[in-house]
């Protein structure tokens, strides 16, 4: 079964290779009746089905939940889908079929603990068939989290999809190991008290935090930098410059000294952690199911990966100041591929209402490397010779965007790119920024808009800015403390 798969993705691919490519990412439509794209409602398909979008899948990636499959997006009116689940190691890798799997619905077993699913999907119409595969999941949780205060837990099966043994970080479903570092560098730990004073808006991390920095007028070229845009341009998922702005990023929400709390699990500590937390607060509707609570009175920020609002409980937890600290964190249990935060290089509402962008950008890229740079401090990638995360790079700041009719949002987002750049922060199906996620309630006085693959020929690799840096920890001075 796996083989026939196989094939029918490979067919699935060599016919994209002859019309424009097959766009395959982790970003998944709002209805999983959006399976094709119309040309004609009674024209009659002459070729066979095409991916524009691979499938999504959404639910928590915990053994007893259940994992439910979309169709993603195709053209040439496919009539007819079928679903083959595959287990596969915690790379997203060696996959094998799921007996009996076929069904867009699947209970995750209890025996997965540890390990990935996907999703094979085969698309028919009356010419011939085609496959796309979904992202992985997380790595599967064991079990479902205790209630608070109803006793100490069995250690869980692991941390989240993307770190192993609980180390290092998630995020846009490419898994990897913790690797030893390319570069010799000193990193330290922030233990800076926390101030009282509340946020202003659209602001975060101190004035010194490499986030805030713009580039500075003769920063060096790394010597690879035309080889890594080489391979993101060779890459068949990157047909843009993606913006994640709903499923796949962060819900964020603020709490006051007077915002009631919660005790939240957190299953690859084994602890419990008390916040500010209001009932309505839930994470992405996604299986990253990301969440980041910002108590404004004291900076403290506490952000989950799998935040489960029914059951209080996490997969993974990073706990930053925002007001004081670097936006980078150790690598502990953290949530994303880099460790950086994931508010690092976040877009908001209040960044794109004022038209300008102040502070550099987070990035995800399907090429990582094993290795990583500070700011980051581990790395999920998995492409030995690709980009290490942590790196910084840039659109070319003499390149003049007006000869690419870019819309207001885009133009915004290009002149960040020039003047402040982006952290590669984490793996990722597709090449893609990030915007506070409007499944929290934010919205957009201009659309989120990819821009054009045209101007990843212009991006710039810069070689490392840093070599010591302050780093975060998830017993940051003056925050809630896991116990």
């Amino acid at each position: 079964m796996v083989k026939t798969v196989s094939r029918l993705l490979s067919l699935a691919l060599m016919i994209a290779a002859s019309s424009g490519g097959v766009f395959v990412s982790t970003q998944i439509g709002r209805a999983q009746g959006e399976h094709h794209v119309v040309h004609g409602a009674t024209r009659l398909p002459k070729v066979a089905p095409l991916s524009v979008r691979a499938p999504d899948l959404t639910g928590a990636a915990r053994a007893g939940a259940t994992l439910t499959a979309g169709t993603g997006i195709w053209k040439h009116h496919p009539s007819h889908f079928d679903y083959r689940w595959v287990r596969c190691n915690d790379r997203g890798a060696n996959c094998l079929a799921i007996r009996g799997a076929t069904g867009n619905t699947f209970k995750i077993r209890h025996t997965f603990a540890g390990k990935t699913l996907r999703v094979r999907l085969i698309a028919t119409n009356r010419v011939g068939s085609a496959a796309s595969a979904s992202s992985m999941t997380y790595r599967i949780a064991a079990g479902n989290a205790p209630k608070p205060g109803s006793g100490t837990p069995s250690p869980p099966g692991g941390g989240s999809g993307d770190t192993p043994n609980g180390n290092g970080g998630g995020g846009s479903g490419s898994g990897g190991s913790d690797p030893a570092p390319t570069t010799t560098t000193t990193a330290t730990t922030s233990t800076t008290p926390s101030p009282a004073a509340p946020l202003s808006a659209g602001q975060w991390w101190a004035a010194s935090s490499f986030w805030n920095q713009p580039i500075q007028a003769g920063a060096r070229l790394d010597a690879n930098s035309q080889t890594w845009t080489n391979m993101l341009l060779a890459n068949g998922n990157v047909q843009s410059i993606y913006v994640n702005s709903d499923y796949w990023t962060i819900n964020v929400y603020h709490a006051t000294s007077a915002t009631p709390t919660a005790s939240i699990y957190v299953q690859n500590t084994n602890k419990h952690i008390t916040i500010p937390y209001q009932a309505a607060w839930k994470g992405t509707p996604d299986t990253d199911a990301h969440l980041a609570v910002i108590d404004d009175s004291t900076g403290c920020e506490y952000e989950f990966q799998g935040f489960d609002a029914n059951n209080k409980s996490a997969v993974g937890i990073e706990i930053n100041n925002i007001q004081t600290g670097s936006g980078a964190h150790i690598n502990d249990s953290g949530v994303g591929g880099g460790a950086l935060s994931l508010l690092g290089g976040l877009i908001t509402p209040q960044d794109i209402a004022s038209g300008s962008i102040n502070h550099a950008l987070r990035i995800a890229t399907p090429v990582n490397s094993p290795s990583y740079v500070l700011p980051g401090t581990v790395s999920d990638g998995t492409h030995p010779g690709g980009i290490p995360e942590g790196q910084l790079l840039r659109l070319d700041p003499t390149l003049d965007l007006t000869t690419y009719n870019l819309n207001a949002f885009q133009k915004t987002v290009a002149k960040a790119l020039q003047t402040y750049g982006a952290y590669d922060a984490d793996s990722g199906a597709s090449f893609t920024l990030y915007t506070e996620s409007t499944f929290d309630g934010s919205t957009y006085n201009q659309t989120p808009t990819a821009l054009p693959k045209t101007l990843i020929n212009h991006l710039q690799f810069l070689t490392p800015l840093y070599t010591s840096i302050p780093l975060g920890t998830n017993t940051t001075p003056g925050c809630a403390q896991l116990h």
